[in-house]
């Protein structure tokens, strides 16, 4: 997990494979791995949403949200998705 400092805006994905290595380790026991699977999510959905993935950065977020109900990024990402929805709708109009 050290190369998420590498990155930390998830923009270059430099940590994903190992965030994905932890999160198929973790899984077995999600409680016990909380915070890791937390931070591991939310990692990998920042980098698909910052690669405009939105497939994968919902099941990302279906991921962290049951863990983390309150958590920030999850949050941001949705208000903005929604934000471009209606920008995105009104010119269409």
């Amino acid at each position: 997990m050290a190369n998420a400092g590498k990155d930390v805006e998830a923009k270059t994905g430099v940590a994903r494979p190992y965030f994905e290595k932890y999160i198929s380790m973790a899984e077995g026991d999600p409680e016990k791995n909380k915070a890791g699977l937390v931070k591991a999510y939310t990692y990998i959905m920042v980098y698909y949403y910052n690669a405009d993935d939105k497939a994968n950065l919902q099941k990302y977020m279906d991921k962290v949200l049951p863990l983390d109900p309150n958590n920030e990024a999850a949050k941001a990402i949705k208000e903005n998705m929604n934000s471009k929805a209606g920008t995105a709708n009104k010119s269409t109009k």
